[in-house]
């Protein structure tokens, strides 16, 4: 079962016809057109806002920040992580060297680590649609069309069909892109927001050689030092399980991987907006 770590008010959890749903109230601080690369969106952003976050005076109420937020344990058994890290090796392997299906000169599937210093970059692997989580003036973030990318692997398109079987998305949810994060010993993902370019809900597939692996996850996540961060929500989420999240735990916190002890997969699913797709 799910292990929690106390930071500061802690989510509180319980599990429900097989997975694991979360609770954690506070009123949301920063209304959800006003995050970063949601702008195009406002006009619906705004009235999820009225509708959702506002009191009858117009205050902000509080809401559960985690509102359908499930962890969905023992998607793949060990022997099918295994399997699936070797496969993620191979791909990355390929995409260093730029062989197919990465030989295209355009090609942007492979993103080495931004900054290579000790607990900051990771290893990225994108199929389905180029996207950039970092928000520059030069180039905001987002879904870039104009970006090639390699469409996902069978090895993917495998853990998307058990996913389907087990019921954890419909016809009309299916995923049609993927982020493969690869983090090596002290590596880390800084605070993000997920983009309103694509819908929810978003799922992530955790492996690695660790039982568990954390996040952490608020309106505000705090960096004590490079690598290391806190806020409202620690959680540590089992290998070969998946978080599934949408609604407000998609919309209003930010999530962000502290520096890893080890060898760290996440695998991204996400449904673009039908613009992109």
């Amino acid at each position: 079962m799910l292990s929690r770590t106390q930071t500061m008010a802690i989510a509180s959890s319980e599990t429900e016809a097989g997975h694991t749903i979360f609770k954690h109230s506070e009123p949301v601080k920063v209304p959800p057109f006003k995050v970063p690369g949601a702008q195009k969106y406002k006009v619906e952003l705004e009235a999820l806002w009225r509708k959702d976050y506002l009191n009858k005076e117009g205050g902000a109420r509080p809401i559960n920040i985690l509102h359908e937020m499930k962890l969905y344990e023992g998607i793949l058994s060990p022997e099918e992580q295994r399997r699936l890290l070797d496969d993620i090796e191979t791909q990355l392997d390929l995409a260093k060297q730029r062989l197919p299906p990465y030989n295209g000169s355009d090609n942007c599937s492979y993103q080495p680590p931004p900054v290579t210093r000790l607990r900051i970059g990771r290893h990225t692997l994108q199929y389905g649609c180029a996207f950039e989580i970092r928000n520059t003036p030069k180039c905001p973030n987002g879904i870039k069309p104009e970006r090639e990318v390699a469409s996902m692997p069978v090895c993917l398109t495998n853990v998307l069909e058990r996913m389907y079987e087990k019921g954890l998305f419909s016809d009309d949810q299916r995923p049609d892109s993927a982020t493969i994060d690869i983090f090596n010993q002290g590596d880390c993902m800084p605070p993000h927001s997920e983009h309103q370019d694509f819908l929810r809900p978003i799922f992530t597939l955790t492996l690695g050689s660790d039982q568990q692996q954390r996040i952490v996850m608020g309106q505000k996540v705090r960096v004590r030092e490079a690598g290391q961060f806190e806020s409202d929500v620690d959680l540590a989420i089992p290998n070969g399980s998946v978080l599934a999240r949408q609604s407000h735990s998609a919309n209003v916190p930010k999530l962000a991987v502290p520096s890893v002890s080890s060898h760290h997969v996440r695998v991204t699913f996400r449904k673009m907006r039908p613009q992109f797709s």
